[in-house]
This record gives C-alpha cells, structure tokens and sequence, in this order.
C-alpha cells in the first residue's frame, strides 16, 4: 500500500515522503534540469532526458532490490513506501543514506562506523551539494536546492 501521510501535490505534510525526481533522474545518469515535461540540459555531457516520474517508471528495479537501499529509499520514499515515520525524520538530514553516500565517494572509509551525527557535515565540505548530496543532507545543504517535486 501507498503511504498516505502526503498526496506530494501542493504543499504536502511530509515533503521528504514524496519521490524526488530531480534527484532521482541525476543518480540514474539522465538530466537533472527540469523543463516542463522534458530535460532541458545534460549532465556528464551524455546524459538521457529528464524523466518526470523516473521512480514510477523504476519502480519494477525499486522494488526488486533497489529500495532497500538507504539512498534509494530517501530519493524515492513514495515509490519505496518508506513509512512517514521514517520518512518525516528525514526533513533535515537522512544520515544512514548519507553515510553510504560518504562511503561510495571515499569521503569516509568504507568500512568501520560512519559517524551518523557529522557525516552530512563532512560530506558537504568534501563534495559540496550535488543533487543526490542535497536529496540526503537538506539541512547542511539549505538553500542549496534543487526544484523540489517537479
């Protein structure tokens, strides 16, 4: 069943329940630039167009594997059903996801603990706020933001 703390139309309860696509379409390698229902740039020089509902359209690799995936879960929660719970946690930071982010960056090593209270803090001094950086750490990343729900 579909969480139903948020319909992800307007001004939702929860906003990190709802799939973010911008985020979403850049970790997939496809546009990160919104315009209408099409990508109006490329990132990486090759990249394919924006999708607008790219975890819908996912939503088949989401659910066999990809959304027990800290990161997949924070970027595509809706498609996930994460719970709004968890979910509702992540209106600063997500750090579980951050970490992992951390760890496939070499930003902290990929064994041991990675610290979950300062890790979004560290990976946003040693890679600034990318799309995916902004979709784990909003708190660190503020005003750094990408149009969110497009």
């Amino acid at each position: 069943s579909r969480i139903e703390c948020s319909d992800c139309a307007g001004t939702p309860a929860y906003p990190s329940c709802c799939d973010q696509p911008v985020r979403a379409n850049w970790l997939f390698g496809q546009s990160s630039v919104y315009d209408g229902d099409h990508g109006s740039g490329q990132v990486d020089g090759g990249a394919e167009e924006y999708v607008r509902d790219v975890c819908q359209q996912y939503e088949p690799w989401l659910s066999q594997g990809y959304c027990e995936d800290d990161i997949y879960q924070t970027l595509c929660p809706r498609t996930c059903e994460v719970p709004c719970a968890t979910c509702s946690d992540w209106m600063d930071n997500a750090p579980s996801a951050a970490c992992k982010v951390a760890q496939m960056l070499g930003v902290v090593a990929r064994s041991g603990e990675c610290d979950l209270a300062t890790v979004c803090g560290t990976l946003v001094a040693a890679v600034g706020c990318d799309a995916v950086v902004q979709g784990v750490c909003r708190n660190e990343c503020g005003s750094r933001r990408l149009a969110a729900n497009a």
